[in-house]
C-alpha cells in the first residue's frame, strides 16, 4: 500500500471543494441550475482528490486544475455580468490561479512524466 499523501498536498482541493460547493449554493439560488451542478461535480472531484488515499496522476491532476480554472472563470464571468461588487475579481483571480498551477504541474514534470 502505497503510502497517505500529505496533508500539505491535499489542502488546495480541500480549500477547493468548499470554494465550488458553496458557489453551487449560490447558483442554485439565482436560478443557475447548469452553473450549479457543474460547481457540485467540480466539487466532488476535488473533494475526491482531497481524501488523499493515493496520489493523483499528472494528468488527472491537470485536468482537475483545468476544470476548476474554467469553473471559477464562468462563475466571475456570472458575477460581473450581474454587477457584483469586486466578488468577480476574486474569481479571475482563482481562476488565473489553477491556470498557472496546471502550467506548472505540466511543465515541471515534462509531457512523459506521470
Amino acid at each position: 500500500m502505497p503510502p497517505p499523501v500529505p496533508f500539505r498536498r491535499r489542502l488546495p482541493f480541500l480549500i477547493a471543494t468548499l470554494l465550488f460547493v458553496l458557489s453551487a449554493g449560490d447558483a442554485f439560488s439565482q436560478g443557475r441550475v447548469a452553473v450549479g451542478l457543474l460547481s457540485v461535480v467540480v466539487g466532488a472531484l476535488n473533494l475526491g482528490a482531497a481524501r488523499g488515499r493515493t496520489h493523483l496522476t499528472r494528468y488527472n491532476e491537470l485536468g482537475l486544475f483545468l476544470g476548476d480554472a474554467a469553473v471559477a472563470l464562468i462563475t466571475g464571468l456570472l458575477a460581473w455580468q450581474d454587477g457584483a461588487q469586486g466578488v468577480h475579481y476574486v474569481w479571475f483571480v482563482a481562476s488565473a490561479a489553477y491556470f498557472i498551477a496546471a502550467g506548472v504541474r505540466y511543465s515541471k514534470h515534462g509531457p512523459d512524466a506521470s
